[in-house]
């Protein structure tokens, strides 16, 4: 997103050519007498290692990751992630992330009977504060992203000198000791008229230098993964069965890096073996076989924007322990290994005992590529020879909204994200 200079003219070709004689110290001056100025930040990045048209990768940063400005300069964020939303969220004098998931609870009513519903914070999704910022106020963008209605980017103005740390609110989290990990970004203000250490141009050249930094990364990592996969063994089961071992994900904790895909990705097994999903990393996903389901169903309430309600489909897991090639299972979210119990379930096993092809993917990053397939041989058949019996590989479903939120857990935090779902007339 290289901003192009536009020649006005030959009246400004001379103090052209003598900026470039005097070099990057003469334009930083330049732009000082300019009057305030507005940089440009990139939200999120599409990591591509592959020839498919969907990102194998998502890079869970600001581009630049810290940006220093004047006083009375605006940055707009522009979002740069296709299907995966985000925040820009300022906290101001309050030290912890909100909850992303809350209960929605009567305003001084009783409580319900039973468990409550839960319905996504709107204090996550909604905007917040004014369009400037000062440190004094929780200021937020609300949700951002490029591929469904909404705002696609969010600026804000610095009147006041100091360094502001802000987050992404859907994949950020509050470690234990208090400290906030994840994505996050720095604001540094200077005083009014003081010479920047870049330009707006170099601040965009930073950015693709860290974008490019993170490929390389992604690439390094993504061939270990998959050497992994291709090194990995069943194990045989008391009754002489085998279970298999499918990585759900892989995250760079280091560089915020989230691969999104199954390790294996495709995986041949024979009629009464078992798979196993788990995950290894701090991240969130899950397995699903049979349909696809919205995560978050919009409700309308009688005045403001609708409630953002959890789909319980989703969120509980369904089906038993054998699958037959037809109905829904799902595993509900997984925890990584160490988690505490209420994160949820921390593997995944079925038992496959129909010949067949039956797809399996993670609810809240299909749409994203994340998904693999399970090809259950006959008892006994070698690979590669025609098998009697066939699966129900058409079972999947539409989702009704325009509009999901995915669920991520580090270290038991719930961090959702949204994911857009075709709209079914």
């Amino acid at each position: 997103m290289m901003r192009k200079l536009r020649l006005l003219g030959a009246l400004f070709l001379l103090p052209g050519l003598l900026m470039a004689a005097m070099g990057p110290s003469f334009a930083r001056a330049a732009s000082l007498a300019a009057g305030p100025q507005n940089f440009t930040v990139l939200v999120g990045y599409n990591i591509f290692t592959d020839d498919s048209d969907k990102p194998t990768w998502e890079g869970q940063n600001f581009y630049p990751g810290t940006i220093t400005i004047n006083a009375g300069d605006s940055i707009t964020w522009k979002h740069n992630s296709s299907l995966e939303p985000h925040t820009v969220t300022f906290l101001g004098p309050e030290t912890s992330l909100p909850d992303t998931v809350v209960p929605d609870l009567p305003a001084g009513g009783p409580p319900p009977a039973g468990p409550p519903t839960l319905i996504l914070n709107p204090k996550v999704q909604l905007p917040a504060g004014g369009p400037t910022y000062d440190g004094t106020a929780f200021t937020s963008s609300g949700f951002v992203e490029s591929d469904l209605p909404g705002p696609k980017e969010f600026t804000l103005s610095f009147p006041k000198p100091g360094t502001y740390p802000y987050v992404c609110l859907l994949h950020a989290a509050n470690a234990p000791g208090g400290a906030i990990v994840g994505m996050k970004g720095t604001v540094v203000v200077q005083a009014a008229g003081a010479t920047y250490p870049m330009t707006a141009e170099q601040v965009n050249a930073e950015a693709q230098k860290e974008m490019a930094s993170d490929l390389a990364k992604a690439k390094a990592d993504e061939a270990g993964y998959k050497a992994m996969g291709e090194s990995m063994q069943p194990e045989a089961m008391a009754d002489g069965s085998m279970k298999y071992h499918v990585i759900v994900g892989e995250m760079d904790m280091e560089r915020n890096l989230d691969y999104q895909r199954f390790i294996p990705g495709d995986i041949t097994v024979h009629a009464g073996d078992t798979v196993e999903w788990a995950m290894t990393m701090p991240n969130f996903h899950n397995v699903a076989l049979g349909k696809d389901v919205v995560l978050f169903s919009p409700v309308n309430q009688p005045s403001g924007p609708p409630k953002l309600v959890l789909n319980p489909e989703f969120a509980f897991p369904a089906g038993g322990t054998e699958y037959t090639g037809t109905g829904y299972y799902n595993s509900g979210p997984l925890a990584a290994p160490g988690s505490p119990p209420q994160a949820g379930p921390q593997s995944y096993a079925l038992k496959f005992v129909t010949p067949g092809t039956f797809e399996f993917i993670c609810a809240v990053h299909d749409e994203l590529g994340m998904n693999g397939h399970v090809t259950v041989l006959a008892a006994g058949q070698t690979p590669g020879m025609p098998s009697t019996g066939s699966g129900d590989n058409t079972a999947w479903m539409t989702g009704l909204a325009t509009m999901g939120v995915l669920l991520t857990i580090v270290g038991g935090v719930l961090v959702v994200r949204r994911r857009k779902v075709d709209e079914k007339a």
